[in-house]
């Protein structure tokens, strides 16, 4: 059987930002925001989720520190239902 991936989540108070997960290996950031897209950014090192996941305002601490910064790319429809039934998998 196959070990699956660690990963870390939180879901922040914010206007915008639905859910937060990071994958523990690839560090990968998975932003999951209230209109319903999703972004995957890359190579985000662990200090920066933990910082992410504790900032007074989850959203500022995005805009700040991650938008823009990070190579970033939007979940397609198809791609999400391939993930989701990974998952269920």
């Amino acid at each position: 059987m196959e070990d699956k991936n660690e990963y870390r989540t939180f879901t922040p108070d914010s206007s915008f930002i639905k859910g937060v997960l990071w994958d523990v290996e690839t560090e990968t950031l998975a932003v999951i925001f209230k209109s319903g897209s999703v972004w995957l950014y890359e190579d985000v090192p662990e200090q920066l989720y933990t910082n992410f996941s504790t900032a007074e305002s989850a959203g500022n601490y995005f805009n700040l520190n991650i938008r823009d910064i990070f190579e970033a790319k939007k979940l397609t429809s198809k791609e999400l239902k391939s993930i989701a039934d990974e998952q269920e998998a």
